[in-house]
């Protein structure tokens, strides 16, 4: 059996709805600036906890965060989750992998989140 290529993400993403895997369906490049506002706040939100300020400690609670994504010139991924729940996400643009990933529409992807991982930058790197 073939083992599916990964790709990462920073965070658990509303997004990825605690899905397993995903199958590309597209890859086009995308400015940021033509992105809906709206698309993009649904794309990049995720919950993070945060030691709660004047409380004993240990105590946390879910904050809302946004993912901020690079300006300029964007790969825009359109994907098809194990569970049926469509998602895009957006990486920063490079050509030689717009080349590749648009070779590897139509695999199927782990879904694998890197939330804890403190060089997770390094990683997502397309």
């Amino acid at each position: 059996m073939k083992k599916n290529k990964k790709f990462n993400f920073a965070h658990d993403f509303f997004k990825l709805q605690k899905q397993t895997s995903a199958k590309l369906l597209y890859v086009t490049q995308v400015s940021h600036c033509d992105i809906d506002p709206l698309s993009l706040v649904m794309d990049t939100q995720y919950w993070e906890e945060e030691q709660v300020k004047d409380r004993p400690s240990g105590v946390t609670e879910k904050v809302q965060k946004q993912y901020p994504l690079p300006k300029g010139a964007l790969i825009l991924f359109v994907f098809i989750g194990n569970r049926g729940i469509p998602f895009t996400t957006y990486r920063g643009f490079r050509d030689a992998s717009l080349r590749k990933y648009k070779k590897q529409v139509g695999e199927t992807f782990d879904i694998v989140v890197k939330q804890d991982e403190p060089d997770i930058q390094e990683k997502l790197e397309v």
